[in-house]
């Protein structure tokens, strides 16, 4: 795409970033480059209805635009969501719910808790997997590697440590199936430290920042034993494959568990979760097509 100063363009889109040393910084000057831009939209969104949306509210009520805020992280679900400093910024997702327009949200949980409970304007549209991974070739079960594979952030709201803890479980039973964890994050050095000491060590493996697309290909399961998920474009992403999917009950778990792409994780001790895992290894599902 063309660089231009401060971000870049694309048909029909134009980037700006704010830049800044610390987060006060960075949002006062997304707020002045708002300002100067106000004039020439029609509408104001939100990517969340926290910070980010009191800077969008401020510049629609400069601006006198319409106001609308997106939900990526499930937060009107009225659950915890494991957010840094969740009880402020729920707080604030309460305070600006009001003076939006509409809302958007991913999470279908949040759909339904706005529209009965808080009787505010909202509609569902998930996140969709990028075209490619509906491009790519489709790989039955049988031709397969053993392989599990997790795409995720290393914090901790993923929980890989129970990922690691059930691996070791399942190996046992399975001695040519391997792990992989693809992703990057703060866990990352303690969740090294807890993979060497389990006796299938040699068998995890560390994908960093890799694109995740050729992990999932090979993978014969995908796994994801998040505490919360706003909706979970990763698992999206394996099931667009045709991987099935193993998840906490959180996120697009049960829309996938409905389509038969998934199963949910329900007890997260280690044995429980290898014995889902087990069943999702014998699972035999299509990609996920044309449900958008």
């Amino acid at each position: 795409s063309p660089r231009v100063n401060g971000g870049w363009e694309e048909p029909g889109i134009h980037v700006r970033t704010s830049g800044g040393r610390h987060a006060l910084a960075r949002f006062y000057r997304l707020y002045r480059l708002g300002k100067g831009l106000v004039s020439q939209v029609d509408l104001i969104t939100s990517e969340d209805p926290l910070e980010l949306g009191v800077v969008a509210w401020l510049l629609a009520r400069h601006g006198r635009k319409p106001f609308e805020m997106q939900d990526h992280a499930g937060t009107f679900e009225d659950v915890h969501t494991y957010e840094p400093w969740w009880v402020i910024r729920r707080w604030l997702s309460r305070f600006l719910l009001p003076h939006a327009r509409v809302i958007r949200t991913v999470n279908p949980q949040s759909f339904h808790r706005l529209q009965s409970v808080y009787h505010h304007d909202a509609y569902w549209l998930p996140i969709a997997p990028h075209q490619r991974y509906f491009e790519a070739p489709f790989i039955s079960q049988e031709q397969r590697e053993e392989l599990v594979v997790c795409v995720a952030r290393l914090v901790p709201v993923k929980r890989l440590h129970l990922l690691l803890s059930a691996f070791e479980v399942f190996a046992r039973q399975h001695p040519q199936a391997r792990l992989a964890i693809v992703g990057s994050g703060v866990l990352e050095k303690r969740l090294r430290r807890q993979a060497k000491r389990l006796s299938c060590a040699e068998r995890i493996h560390w994908g960093g920042s890799d694109d995740p697309l050729p992990w999932l290909q090979r993978a014969r399961v995908f796994a994801l034993l998040s505490a919360h998920e706003g909706w979970g474009v990763a698992s999206m992403e394996a099931a667009a494959l045709g991987v099935p999917v193993l998840m906490t009950r959180t996120g697009c778990g049960p829309w996938l568990q409905e389509k038969g792409q998934a199963f949910l994780v329900d007890d997260v001790a280690p044995k429980a979760i290898a014995t889902s895992l087990e069943a999702a290894w014998n699972m035999s599902v299509l990609p996920l097509r044309g449900v958008y």
